[in-house]
């Protein structure tokens, strides 16, 4: 027999032993994967008193007791109990028998018992449980090990209820892990409709015991954290939602048990994380399906719905709750909460910026007002074209002069970062202190007649056709230079060698605004003569009060266009204007600029013949290729 046909014997046996016994699993190892799925190994404790609340518990009551070598911590309630059937379900894993009426179960895997399995040093595992008709105590010690698990009845029958006793290896005090596991319950369970009791190792100064209440979690926030309970419903299962203002923070329930916080409830479906300061949710429903170890959902998926539900619903239902609360008492008792909600509308206003529930809110201080929204300072950079930041130094700044809104450095957390991010370049920042901005009040200024005739020819006359037809001339004479004018023809080659780029620049250029104005500093009133032009968006001003630009007006009166053209290269030689623009491609820019501006009439050129008997047009043009060169009418 060959290999192969061996092979094929052996996996054809190992399939029909599969067939007639199914897949046998490792027991022991599926036991110990599961208790690692728990991430505290002090979550017994929870497991246990949610196990007491499914019993129908009212009370649960947790103690213990110590040696030099051990601590047990036992843990009884007043629940329904076992009887015998419901007792070997509780020690089969994946088995839960839990069939009351009354209340909804949390436990549902029956794996709840295994974080028992996860306490280091576990030395024994047993207990007492009474149905009130009868009783059981149960010991083992292991959970992970298939060995049986004793079990005896016990006459006379107590009242009903359950006892577990957890006997571990001493690594702290008592005191110390009770508690730990304090923390962990109030963390857990403070909002399920169970007390729970600490009978600590300590005495009063009577020498009495003490007994410890577990303190009770305030589930709606309550009136003074602006909670309101809000409902969605999937698949007909409602999910509770409630909302307030406090620490930020998201957090999942089932049964009023706590899950988790690691889920972002806004942004889980958009693929990046938006936070909304001050912001608290707390969603709990019977919907949500657990992993073992309970600290995420296995049904994640509900969360995509759940996340666009709370951000175009139940938050715009929740902030005209807000407003609804907003009264005198409000404002002038409760500051903090007031600045609390400016922050979240920040957070708001960066998730979504069009919502008419916030975007009306008066959020951002300005100068010569109160307080004004974002949708009304959108609408003032629309008509002003630009809003300003106040500076810090602002010592006899006269802000009524300035020609937009003046936000106050005085903003609530990240308003002025949302400013910025959302206007770009409108903003005006006059807390940088090499901000230059342009003359305010425009009454105490008239341009002159030849500061405005100059202004007229800030246009560019570089356009498609040009090029166009600058090549095409080009190609019909370039037989008249065959004969003994290489030099000359090696000239035009070199500055007319129009890069391919420059064809399709005619949208960026027209898209430019050119004036002339005087700046000043940012106090609005110091006249500015270090800056030659302000670039402002897709407007270039050109300061009157510098020295080249005077140059250039008083140029105007010999040559206006040649003028003006040499005041626009100036500018485009700044790569921040049309940074997107490569060297070569302004530099053929200003040639065909240049070329369209050459006649007095402002005809085109019309055929190179013209540039052979023009040497000063050939030496403008080489002027505008050599910014470097020795032209300082030019290399500015």
């Amino acid at each position: 027999m060959n290999h192969n046909n061996k092979t094929k014997e052996v996996l054809e046996a190992e399939l029909k032993a599969i067939q007639e016994k199914g897949i046998q699993a490792d027991r022991e190892s599926l036991k110990r994967n599961m208790h690692t799925q728990f991430a505290d190994p002090l979550e017994f404790a929870r497991e246990y008193v949610v196990n007491s609340y499914d019993a129908m518990a009212t009370e649960c009551y947790i103690s213990g007791r110590e040696t030099d070598e051990t601590v047990t911590v036992t843990i009884r309630d007043n629940g329904k109990g076992m009887g015998l059937q419901r007792l070997q379900d509780y020690f089969k894993i994946f088995r839960s028998r839990k069939d009351y009426t009354d209340v909804k179960a949390i436990g549902r895997f029956g794996v709840g018992k295994m974080s028992v399995a996860a306490i280091p040093g576990l030395l024994l595992f047993s207990g007492v449980t009474s149905t009130g008709n009868e009783c059981w105590r149960f010991e083992t010690d292991t959970l992970i090990d298939d060995r049986p698990v004793n079990l005896e009845r016990i006459e006379p029958v107590p009242s009903k209820g359950t006892k577990f006793e957890i006997t571990i290896m001493k690594t702290m005090s008592l005191s110390d892990l009770l508690s730990k596991i304090y923390d962990i319950l109030f963390k857990y369970v403070r909002h399920l409709k169970i007390d729970v009791y600490f009978d600590l190792p300590e005495v009063d100064e009577e020498h009495n015991p003490i007994r410890r209440k577990l303190t009770k979690g305030i589930w709606d926030y309550g009136h003074k954290f602006l909670g309101k309970e809000l409902k969605v419903f999937i698949n007909e299962t409602p999910v509770e939602i409630v909302m307030g203002i406090g620490i930020c923070g998201h957090e999942l329930y089932q049964n009023k048990v706590f899950i988790t916080s690691r889920y972002n409830l806004l942004s889980f479906d958009l693929g990046k994380e938006i936070i909304v300061p001050n912001l608290m949710i707390r969603i709990n429903s019977d919907y949500f399906e657990l992993t073992f170890g309970r600290h995420c959902l296995s049904n994640e998926s509900i969360l995509l719905y759940l996340a666009k539900e709370i951000r175009e619903i139940i938050l715009p239902e929740y902030f005209e709750y807000i407003i609804s609360c907003f009264n005198e008492d409000l404002v002038t008792g409760s500051p903090e909460i007031i600045e609390k909600i400016d922050e979240m509308v920040v957070g708001l206003l960066a998730l979504n910026p069009n919502n008419e529930s916030w975007d009306t809110f008066p959020l951002f201080n300005v100068h010569g007002g109160g307080r004004i929204s974002f949708r009304k300072l959108r609408e003032d950079i629309l008509k002003n074209g630009l809003v300003y930041i106040e500076a810090s130094e602002n010592e006899g700044t006269d802000y009524s002069m300035f020609n937009a809104t003046v936000l106050k450095q005085h903003q609530p957390e990240h308003g002025l970062e949302l400013v910025e991010k959302a206007f770009g370049k409108k903003v005006i920042n006059l807390n940088l202190r090499d901000t230059v901005i342009e003359i305010l009040n425009k009454n105490k200024i008239v341009l002159s007649a030849e500061e405005k005739q100059f202004e007229t020819f800030l246009v560019f006359q570089a356009k498609q056709e040009v090029l166009n037809r600058i090549i095409r001339r080009g190609n019909q004479s370039s037989d008249y230079y065959s004969d003994g004018n290489i030099d000359l023809n090696e000239q035009l080659d070199n500055s007319m060698g129009i890069c391919e780029e420059a064809r399709i620049v005619e949208r960026d250029i027209s898209s430019l605004s050119w004036k002339v104005n005087y700046l000043v500093e940012r106090d609005g009133k110091t006249s500015c003569y270090s800056r030659k032009f302000l670039i402002s968006g897709n407007k270039i001003i050109l300061n009157l009060n510098h020295s080249e630009v005077r140059q250039f007006v008083e140029l105007s009166s010999i040559n206006a266009r040649l003028s003006a053209h040499w005041a626009m290269a100036m500018c485009l030689s700044d790569p921040k204007l049309l940074p997107h623009i490569t060297p070569d491609a302004r530099e053929d820019i200003l040639l065909i600029d240049a070329m369209s501006r050459i006649n007095a009439d402002g005809d085109f050129i019309p055929n190179r013949e013209f540039v052979k008997t023009e040497k000063p047009f050939l030496d403008f043009l080489r002027n505008c290729k050599n910014k470097d060169g020795k032209d300082d009418s030019f290399n500015s």
